[in-house]
């Protein structure tokens, strides 16, 4: 729980970062996702939520997409969907989309 409480107030010294989407994405397994360009601020809150993930679990628990250089900033739309339902998913929220 310390470790959680140095994490917060570590991330409250940092300015706010803003979330710019800029495309729609798809991962695999059919996660279909708004994809975020991000800024310094961004990558420095996800590289020292990182860390404190590296020291409060063992590294082999975490993720190689999660760690710095690796992780994809992102907004989840939907996941596990077919290929036709991305497609209608696409079909959707493109028009929507003032990106």
């Amino acid at each position: 729980m310390d470790q959680l409480r140095d994490l917060v107030t570590q991330a409250e010294l940092l300015p706010s970062p803003t979330v710019n989407l800029s495309c729609l994405g798809v991962f695999p397994g059919g996660v279909l996702h708004l994809v975020a360009v991000p800024d310094a601020r961004l990558l420095a809150v996800q590289e020292l939520a990182h860390r404190a993930c590296v020291r409060a679990a063992s590294t082999k628990d975490l993720w190689r997409h999660y760690a710095p250089g690796g992780w994809t900033p992102h907004v989840t739309l939907g996941y596990g969907l077919t290929p036709a339902e991305l497609a209608t998913a696409a079909e959707v929220v493109l028009p929507r989309l003032t990106l």
